[in-house]
């Protein structure tokens, strides 16, 4: 019976693990623009990972609904941010992560993990402080 909670967390961070948490510009991409646009759509693929897992988990009645929406309000500021200013946005999104990680109670495996590949994600490509 538990399985069935668990399985919609577990196809949600499956989208994720085709794509790693972030990876290297492709060569393709050389003008500094597209390498800005590039970096930029890792970060709001990761944050919409965590926004999907954040909702699985909720449903699944293993993240309370004050910290799922916490989760979900930042991701989409932080995904508005980055369209906005695809090549300002790191100070932004990092400190406002740094904010909800500090006030985000421990949580289930699954979502640890979302948390983490946001974090990979930042540091990789230069939005982690």
């Amino acid at each position: 019976m538990r399985f069935k909670f668990i399985l919609p967390i577990v196809l949600a961070l499956s989208i994720g693990a085709g794509t790693p948490a972030c990876t290297h510009t492709p060569p393709s991409v050389v003008t500094p623009a597209g390498q800005t646009a590039f970096k930029a759509d890792e970060a709001v693929n990761r944050l919409g990972d965590l926004q999907t897992v954040a909702i699985a988990a909720n449903k699944a009645g293993q993240l309370n609904d004050a910290t799922s929406t916490r989760i979900v309000q930042f991701t989409v500021a932080s995904i508005k941010t980055l369209k906005d200013t695809p090549a300002g946005w790191q100070t932004t999104v990092a400190t406002g992560w740094a904010q909800l990680k500090s006030v985000l109670p421990p949580t289930s495996p699954n979502v640890s993990a979302a948390l983490n590949a946001v974090d990979l994600a930042l540091a990789l490509i230069g939005g982690a402080r």
